[in-house]
């Protein structure tokens, strides 16, 4: 289970061509940002030589946008195969620190910069469609969202008006966090990262004015390399640290500032151009498909796609008898589009994709593939409109507020979003909206499984630097018969039942987040992914367990159990040919029932609706097929005993969903509660499964 939500930001449109030609060369340069979760860049008014606001518009960059933000929502729709989307963000960072770096320096030069000028600018480009966005999450919280929910979403709330969501979500991320799915505002840490960065940026611009280009150069290239080096620290050591925080992001935009500084980008041939702005488009695009959520990120995984950001931007710009061919295909008029709307893009598409998980009905009634296109043609349409109706007004034409308002505007949206936020924090979620039965089953949203899972002695998480404790967990009684449970999360949620009903016995736990119990895990990783300090873990504890273990004290029973899939049904077979050359019994538990969002959201619509069929409708069938499979690989092809975890409380597809008088059966989609793994223990033990 991933901890990346992981989901882009900031961009100028540039391409106002109905607009007065006086008009059009004041343009500001506009910007966003974004991430694993997010889009957008900054102005595409420049001049040959990386200057200021009154030059060129480049479509092309509008075009680099477009690609960088349909990156990010394919992710988040997770269609295409676009399994590393999220370095469109990446992409962002680096053209937001381009655009917005050449106005500055150029003011600079020009002698005309003003920090109040900047940021009136930002204001202007980001604050009124955040605005709206934020508004409209709020409004969407308080109809939709449980009491917990709402909570968790105005704590966001307050994060991402005042540009410290990224420390938020930084700090409220986790393996058993069955609601991040459920956050619709995780996708602004990417405009907090960069809101951050054009707070301190041109401070250090000012400071390095005196010194030459490329004394400024060489200054900010040791900044960006020590951030580049702690990216890649982090994302090895720290992952969601780095992924989150501006320390090891820096350097993307630092990419863009460096690129704004560079002289005589336009001195090599037409050739070279050519081939550097097709590079730079593959080692953007490639990662989207070749990168997945077990990719090290940011870290060195960023540097394709932001050395290719760079790639292009570098060669695409000049007279226009030497654009390049890359930068002529970003120029259709359907990519300088969704380029010109991608801010608001970014904005909308994951609230609105949260919205469709958290209706219980839509998510259900439309088919997979429609519901993603109907996703991501309502994401344009409300993305166009607000350019249209919030982003322009407020940049430009004659309804364009004062400064003054502006600055007021600012100042009391912020005070009112974080008085209503507070008040929502304050009020627990606003309780009263839901019925008091309903509230008390959402509850267990924040389910703590760590009592249940013995958490950080026999159930260990890498991520969280937990080591397994022998001593306590392989404690052995030579007057009991002897049981060994091992597995994953799974595994770790039955230990609580099967300890209370098999109080006769000796049960012994080996278990790991994301742990499959198997002899070798067969199962080949992407070429980008790595071995995470979670695998590393898992693999050394089932090293242990297999090789060192077990034949020296083979237990009388070995119960193995996991979350999983066909694709592990080969390695299940292997590993239960090896037991049996050590005289090991073994006994296999099955798939559990899974539902596509979690067991108490769902029985809370359901009371709150009095519509009891709302489980149901979200069950994953697909663990019926192997939960048949399973039984005949253990029972007929191996010899094993095979325990079904569908069939002690489903009746064909209707199935039990409470353990007890309003205790539902699992605390998210797919682990027990205590009360849960008491019912399936004792149902188990009634039936002769041990």
């Amino acid at each position: 289970m991933s901890t990346k939500f992981p989901l882009p930001s900031s961009h100028e449109d540039g391409n106002m061509r109905d607009m007065p030609s006086g008009e059009q060369q004041t343009l500001d340069s506009a910007g966003v940002d974004s991430g694993k979760i997010k889009g957008h860049a900054e102005g595409s008014k420049l001049n040959q030589q990386g200057g200021g606001r009154h030059s060129e518009y480049r479509p092309d960059i509008d075009g680099l946008r477009a690609v960088a933000v349909l990156l990010v929502v394919f992710y988040h729709l997770k269609t295409a195969k676009c399994t590393g989307g999220f370095i469109g963000v990446d992409a962002f960072f680096v053209i937001s620190g381009y655009l917005l770096s050449s106005i500055i320096i150029a003011d600079l030069d020009g002698g005309r910069f003003s920090l109040s000028d900047f940021y009136e600018r930002r204001i202007r480009r980001i604050f009124p469609a955040l605005l709206v966005l934020l508004s409209a999450v709020t409004v969407f919280g308080c109809v939709m969202l449980l009491p917990a929910e709402l909570k968790r979403c105005a704590e966001s709330l307050l994060a991402a008006t005042f540009s410290v969501s990224n420390f938020y979500f930084w700090r409220h991320t986790g393996y058993f966090d069955a609601t991040n799915g459920l956050s619709p505002l995780i996708h602004t840490w990417s405009l907090a990262v960069e809101e951050q960065f054009y707070l301190i940026l041109p401070l250090v611009l000012r400071l390095l004015r005196p010194l030459s280009r490329s004394k400024r150069v060489q200054v900010l290239s040791l900044i960006a390399l020590a951030s580049l080096v702690g990216s890649a620290i982090g994302a090895e050591k720290n992952d969601s640290a780095a992924f989150y925080l501006l320390p090891a992001r820096a350097w993307e935009l630092l990419l863009g500032t460096l690129l704004a500084l560079y002289p005589a980008r336009h001195q090599l041939s037409s050739g070279l151009r050519n081939f550097a702005s097709f590079l730079g488009l593959a080692l953007i695009i490639a990662p989207g498909f070749a990168y997945s959520d077990n990719t090290p990120f940011p870290g060195l995984a960023a540097i394709p796609p932001c050395l290719g950001t760079a790639l292009v931007i570098f060669a695409g710009g000049g007279p226009s008898h030497s654009i390049t061919i890359a930068s002529r295909l970003l120029s259709v008029q359907p990519l300088r589009w969704i380029g010109l709307i991608s801010y608001s893009l970014y904005l909308w598409h994951w609230p609105l994709i949260v919205l469709s998980h958290t209706d219980t009905d839509v998510g259900n009634s439309i088919p997979p593939r429609l519901l993603k296109l109907c996703l991501l043609a309502l994401s344009l349409g409300v993305a166009f409109l607000s350019w249209r109706f919030v982003e322009l007004p407020f940049r430009y034409g004659r309804f364009r507020p004062s400064r003054r308002l502006v600055f007021r505007f600012a100042v009391v949206g912020t005070a009112v979003l974080g008085a209503v936020a507070f008040s929502l924090m304050r009020f627990n979620g606003i309780p009263g909206r839901w019925s008091g039965e309903a509230v008390r089953v959402a509850d267990y949203l924040d389910y703590n499984p760590d009592d249940q899972f013995r958490q950080g002695a026999c159930f260990i998480d890498g991520d969280r630097g937990q080591r397994f404790n022998a001593a306590v967990c392989l404690k052995e009684n030579p007057a009991q018969k002897s049981y060994l449970l091992v597995g994953d999360s799974h595994a770790a949620s039955l230990w609580y039942g099967l300890s209370k009903t098999l109080a006769d016995r000796n049960l012994m736990q080996a278990t790991a987040a994301g742990c499959k119990p198997l002899v070798e895990d067969g199962t080949v990783p992407r070429i980008f992914d790595r071995i995470s300090q979670r695998q590393s873990q898992c693999q050394h504890l089932m090293a242990y367990i297999f090789k060192d273990y077990l034949p020296s004290h083979p237990p009388d029973t070995l119960l193995i159990s996991a979350r999983w899939v066909p694709e592990d049904l080969t390695g299940l077979r292997r590993t239960i040919k090896w037991a049996a050359r050590f005289g090991i019994k073994v006994v296999v538990f099955g798939p559990m029932v899974e539902y596509d969002t979690p067991l108490p959201r769902l029985l809370a619509v359901s009371l709150q609706r009095n519509d009891m069929s709302i489980p149901h409708r979200h069950m994953l069938l697909a663990n019926w097929l192997l939960d048949a499979q399973m039984a005949r690989l253990a029972d007929s092809e191996t010899g094993a005993k095979y325990i079904s975890l569908i069939a002690p409380v489903c009746e064909r597809y209707n199935c039990a969903s409470y353990a007890g008088e309003g205790v539902p059966l699992e605390f998210d989609s797919n682990h027990f509660t205590k009360q849960g793994s008491l019912l399936i223990a004792q149902r188990v033990v009634a039936a002769g499964g041990l």
